[in-house]
């Protein structure tokens, strides 16, 4: 929760400041005044891929180790600007996401494989802070909506393969299964050079996975606008 409230903090306070900066820059007469670089307020759409890490969080009296995951993404977004004189975005789009993580026990010669497939909904509120006229800085913050696809594990001690679905209660039994659907939220920022994306972003959830039980995921992209 603390590294939360850090990321959600530091990415209002740039958005603040970038803002403000920009409208004092807007605002002044020219004659010696250091410039900030130009307003930009051009729609544009953004097709990213991401190498993304996931983690579970556990709400409970105790902790224990538990398998991370590893995997990639794509997203589509599109920026559309809001505001007059500031160069204020709504985002929005498809996120399809996929972790993967893969455990050997040598004591038993048991190979464990999870594999989670989800697709969200994102809607960012944007800013866009143009150091010039081929690169600039862009923070977010949002919600989305995630359908989570698909969530199963399975088992191999090379005699014997089994698998079952966290979304079946027969095979993980009520308070394990995990929900389909689930709000998050997420934070971030991006820098652009001309066309070319690069950008971190945290997202994590608001409605529990499973009981007492939340998926968080952090994401390093490259992408492309246009």
């Amino acid at each position: 929760m603390k590294t939360i409230k850090l990321l959600l903090s530091a990415t209002l306070l740039t958005v603040a400041t970038s803002a403000s900066a920009q409208f004092a820059n807007s605002g002044s007469s020219g004659g010696g005044g250091f410039s900030l670089g130009t307003v930009k307020t051009d729609d544009y759409s953004r097709f990213k891929v991401s190498y993304l890490t996931q983690s579970f969080s556990f709400d409970t009296s105790y902790s224990y180790d538990s398998e991370s995951l590893k995997g990639v993404s794509v997203e589509y977004l599109y920026g559309k600007h809001i505001t007059q004189n500031l160069p204020l975005f709504i985002e929005y789009g498809t996120n399809f996401s996929w972790g993967f993580s893969k455990e050997t026990y040598d004591h038993d010669d048991v190979e464990v494989k999870l594999n989670v497939m989800s697709l969200t909904v994102p809607i960012n509120l944007a800013y866009k802070f143009s150091v010039n006229d081929d690169f600039s800085i862009d923070p977010h913050i949002g919600i989305g909506a995630r359908v989570n696809l698909l969530a199963n594990e399975s088992y191999d001690d090379g005699y014997y393969d089994e698998s079952y679905s966290y979304f079946d209660k027969d095979d993980v039994g009520k308070d394990n299964t995990w929900n389909r659907f689930q709000l998050c939220g997420q934070a971030g920022v991006g820098l652009c050079f001309q066309q070319f994306y690069f950008g971190y972003e945290y997202s994590w959830n608001f409605m529990e996975l499973a009981e007492k039980t939340k998926l968080n995921t952090n994401y390093i992209s490259v992408g492309i606008n246009f």
